[in-house]
């Protein structure tokens, strides 16, 4: 009795020191996309009424829909799907009439905060008259499996050659490369990567600034796609699930009360249209009427077609005809 007390008492002190093992190993992390694009045209906008919490197939349909995209298919067992319709909702979409010349992810990994490990990058991406857009994806980041971050699999799903440097002198040559080569081969998305969880001289933070500020101003028709993963505070994740459950239950309280004082119709505001769907429905929509009109027209032309003899047909029948006699 008493050695099967003691086994049994054993596995539940295993059991739990590899849950405690595995939520210190587990790390909650945020994830931010920031949409820059520079220049007179405008190639990417900004949407009214866009959620910023998204996902990472979400991101990649928006990169589709800019880019041509080849993501990384080493090591994976099926083929990535890159969606080349954007998914809805997103505060970013691309312009209907104008595209990109290029596109460049760049991927920032850092242990702290950015706020104070590069603090003139983070007034950039959020002052900056270049930026569009921002997005965030939440996930986690597991010490012994980094390739399961949403960066990394971001990362993946942007192209197939990418190196996450850790020193500044490669990622400045890898940056440089990576946009010339986004810019010449049709509007091609490429993608570099920075590690700076193990880096403490600061030396980062005005250099990635800087390179970013340049490339956007030597090269107007480029768009870059920072991201960022950092660690997310424990509070921060918890007040954020309980404003969302707060909007959320505003919003099904406040459809309810539209739904019951119209008689079952919603509310306008529940089925909002970004600036992208209302272009293509525009679009879609004369460009049917006009082929409609043209359909009928030519139709109308066929049945009011003047009846007469074919002169050349009656000509041949008639000379058969006399030689028969």
């Amino acid at each position: 009795f008493f050695g099967g007390f003691t086994m049994a008492l054993r596995s539940i002190v295993l059991l739990w020191v590899s849950a405690l093992l595995a939520a210190v190993l587990t790390v909650e992390a945020k994830t931010t996309v920031t949409v820059l694009s520079g220049g007179e045209r405008t190639v990417v906008r900004r949407a009214e009424g866009g959620t910023e919490e998204t996902t990472i197939a979400a991101v990649s349909s928006l990169w589709g829909a800019l880019h041509s995209v080849k993501p990384n298919m080493v090591g994976r067992r099926r083929k990535l799907s890159i969606s080349k319709l954007q998914y809805p909702g997103m505060p970013v979409v691309p312009d209907l009439f104008e595209t990109p010349d290029g596109g460049l992810v760049v991927t920032i990994f850092s242990a702290t905060k950015i706020s104070s490990s590069l603090p003139e990058v983070a007034s950039m991406l959020e002052q900056d008259e270049s930026v569009v857009g921002h997005v965030s994806v939440s996930g986690t980041n597991k010490a012994s499996q980094k390739q399961e971050s949403p960066a990394r699999a971001l990362l993946d799903r942007a192209t197939e050659d990418v190196n996450i440097d850790t020193s500044l002198k490669s990622f400045e040559s890898a940056l440089k490369l990576k946009a010339k080569r986004a810019l010449e081969n049709g509007n091609l998305l490429e993608a570099v990567a920075l590690d700076l969880t193990d880096d403490v001289s600061g030396e980062a933070d005005a250099k990635v600034a800087s390179l970013l500020k340049s490339l956007l101003k030597e090269n107007s028709s480029l768009v870059i796609h920072f991201v960022v993963e950092e660690p997310e505070d424990i509070q921060e994740v918890s007040s954020h699930g309980r404003r969302l459950e707060a909007q959320d239950a505003d919003a099904a309280e406040e459809q309810f009360d539209d739904a019951k004082a119209n008689s079952g119709t919603f509310s306008s505001s529940t089925n909002a249209k970004s600036m992208n769907q209302i272009q293509y429905f525009q679009v879609t929509l004369w460009t049917s009427i006009t082929l409609g009109l043209v359909l009928i027209y030519c139709l109308y032309s066929f049945a009011t077609m003047q009846m007469i003899p074919d002169t050349l047909l009656f000509g041949e029948s008639g000379k058969m005809m006399s030689s028969a006699d």
